[in-house]
């Protein structure tokens, strides 16, 4: 599978990128209210007290900071202050994410659930930027270092890479997508999109 800065897997009369960012965050979070019952979990690298995320994109040279839309999330030092929506809208920004990095994440994501790992309000943000910077690392050949991830959260290239390395080790470092796997999961997105938001316009 292969992806670009350009690219664009739905007609321009179907699915947006929002609507498409709108329709994994829906998924994610029924994810959640699912696994919020379970009372008992073992808590892992991905929760959210083993590094502290403060977002500050100016930090991040390369990347564009004058979005006024996220401002309040650049600003922000402390994780109460802005939602998992506002965090996935950030980071897809930062990193310049377009449709097929995006579905591209959610099925690394799903290859994570299916190794029985707990997706939780305490790891999703950790475990989501995790998989946001793997898939890129993956897939697009001109991305940002981890250098340039620590300096946006303030954390160490180490704390980083533990991440990565834990996430990797869980899926058994299998990245491979193959193109037809990758339109049958757009299609299933796309499905869903149109049972559940297409009246809605993002």
């Amino acid at each position: 599978m292969e992806t670009s800065e350009k690219a664009v897997i739905f007609p321009a009369n179907e699915m947006s990128k929002n609507d498409l960012i709108e329709t994994i965050l829906m998924i994610i979070y029924k994810i959640l209210d699912y696994t919020s019952l379970s009372e008992e979990r073992t808590h892992s690298i991905f929760d959210q007290n083993y590094f502290k995320q403060e977002l500050d994109s100016d930090k991040l040279s390369t990347s564009s900071s004058s979005n006024d839309e996220i401002s309040d999330i650049y600003n922000s030092k402390k994780e109460e202050n802005y939602t998992l929506h506002d965090y996935f809208y950030f980071w897809t920004k930062t990193l310049e994410f377009n449709e097929n990095l995006l579905l591209l994440t959610m099925m690394n994501i799903d290859k994570l659930l299916s190794q029985d790992f707990i997706l939780t309000f305490d790891n999703i943000k950790n475990t989501l930027f995790t998989c946001m910077i793997i898939t890129q690392k993956n897939y697009e050949d001109n991305n940002f270092n981890d250098k340039d991830y620590a300096k946006i959260l303030e954390v160490s290239t180490e704390e980083i890479i533990n991440m990565e390395l834990k996430f990797l080790e869980y899926i058994d470092f299998s990245l491979y997508i193959s193109d037809k796997d990758f339109d049958k999961y757009k299609e299933k997105i796309c499905k869903i999109w149109k049972d559940n938001l297409s009246f809605l316009r993002f």
